[in-house]
């Protein structure tokens, strides 16, 4: 860093202004490239594994994870599909094979990351109704709004119970 400026006997010799400037401009920059540099090799999945002891633990965790990372509406059917990122590492890909051991078959689909670790559950084929009924719960208010209002053209909302069909959502 100090090369350019004759070494650190240059920047001593120079004036105290030019110093602090030569240090503020550049300083940062070294200090920054030294401290990423030397973690160049740590991703998410070496951190996972650096902080679970044993196999049991790490495979409940990620059982716990798969759990938190399901949506809400899986009562409402349709099928599910896990969305795993992790980095294309040693400790990444021992963790994807350790996620895809826990869900049934052909149920997750393993993308690179640059360095993190992502579950994320992608839902289709969900009905409308269900889905509709499971967000709104039994608020007659939330249906009688839901049936005036459509954002997506592709959607059906008159399948929507309204007015007299949000009592029947109260009686269930």
């Amino acid at each position: 860093m100090l090369a350019g400026k004759g070494g650190l006997w240059g920047l001593l010799n120079e004036s105290a202004g030019f110093q602090e400037v030569a240090l503020r401009q550049e300083l940062p920059g070294s200090i920054l490239s030294a401290v990423t540099g030397s973690f160049d090799h740590i991703d998410a999945a070496s951190l996972f594994f650096e902080t679970h002891s044993g196999i049991t633990e790490t495979v409940k965790q990620i059982k716990r994870l798969i759990e938190k990372a399901r949506p809400r509406l899986s009562m409402a059917g349709g099928e599910q599909r896990l969305i795993l990122g992790v980095p294309n590492s040693p400790p990444g890909r021992s963790l994807r094979e350790l996620v895809i051991a826990q869900m049934p078959a052909d149920s997750t689909l393993p993308v690179a990351s640059q360095g993190d670790v992502i579950f994320c559950f992608e839902a289709s084929n969900l009905p409308i109704s269900k889905v509709a009924e499971e967000v709104i719960g039994h608020e007659v208010a939330f249906v009688q709004v839901g049936s005036r209002l459509t954002t997506r053209c592709d959607l059906n909302l008159s399948i929507l119970p309204h007015e007299d069909a949000g009592a029947s959502l109260l009686r269930r």
